[in-house]
């Protein structure tokens, strides 16, 4: 039997490889609810940069053929322009969530209910489904996440909080996605090390932190999965092997030696023109 009555799922950040991730996504979420209802924000562009340096553009049907092909249920998505936050994960992670839960709070408006629990995360995670042991549900004011940590040595010692997985109640997530309005403030930006200005005053995770310190939100870390087997699954990974099978040595490896897209860095979020795909 189900644990909740109706669930959740948004989808919220850059495309990158979310047909492969897209069925470990599904199979960590099935079940946990008579109703899984999902919901997907990306920018109109892939993400990942051919050989060329060009980029594909996100087009409906590659949004909705693993929704089709596993037979989930997408409630809404929406395809955006890039709005201009270069380089400022923060900013552009948190429009696409703004977005994503106004779809949502919609569909509980339209239907006049509210959903049990919502979930926040990103199109290209990959965990480990381990055991399916019970969620514990999050009251007003919870989030279950990988948890804060008090000092984090590539930014300075800041405390921080990681980006990845939020599980909390619908109001809660309401009060989660209003983060795009929240600022940094100058103390950091003049105090930090970090050599380029706009981590300095952007840095995802230290502005994370600040924000649920400042709604009273509690971070707790009950294990919905494990946590230590995430990761991001990238290009490079292999196809045909189901990654739940491989060590996480292996694909903690495949993830190093890949890095990262930075998509923002190289794609000119004012002129986007991506190219369709093929």
């Amino acid at each position: 039997m189900a644990q909740f009555r109706r669930i959740a799922v948004i989808l919220a950040g850059e495309y990158r490889t979310w047909p492969t991730a897209s069925r470990y996504l599904f199979e960590l979420f099935q079940d946990r609810a008579e109703q899984v209802d999902y919901y997907f924000v990306t920018w109109n562009y892939v993400g990942i940069p051919q050989d060329d340096g060009s980029v594909l553009a996100v087009t409906d049907s590659v949004i909705l053929q693993p929704f089709q092909q596993y037979g989930k249920t997408l409630v809404d998505y929406r395809i955006l322009e890039p709005i201009g936050k270069k380089a400022a994960t923060f900013y552009n992670q948190a429009y696409l969530a703004k977005v994503a839960n106004l779809l949502k709070r919609q569909q509980e408006r339209r239907e006049g209910f509210v959903y049990d629990q919502v979930v926040e995360t990103r199109h290209d995670i990959f965990l480990y489904k381990g055991a399916r042991t019970p969620w514990e549900p999050c009251r007003e004011y919870e989030i279950e996440s990988k948890g804060l940590h008090d000092r984090n040595p590539v930014e300075d010692g800041f405390a921080y909080m990681d980006d990845f997985y939020y599980r909390s109640t619908s109001f809660t997530n309401d009060i989660m996605a209003n983060r795009y309005s929240f600022r940094n403030d100058v103390e950091y930006y003049n105090t930090s090390k970090l050599v380029d200005s706009i981590d300095r005053f952007h840095s995802n995770h230290y502005l994370l932190r600040k924000y649920i310190d400042l709604k009273h939100i509690t971070v707790r870390s009950q294990g919905d999965r494990d946590y230590d087997t995430m990761t991001a699954i990238r290009p490079n990974f292999p196809t045909g092997v189901d990654f739940n099978s491989l060590l996480w040595d292996q694909l903690h490896l495949l993830f190093d030696s890949y890095g990262r897209p930075n998509e923002e860095k190289f794609f000119n979020a004012g002129s986007p023109h991506p190219i369709e795909h093929h």
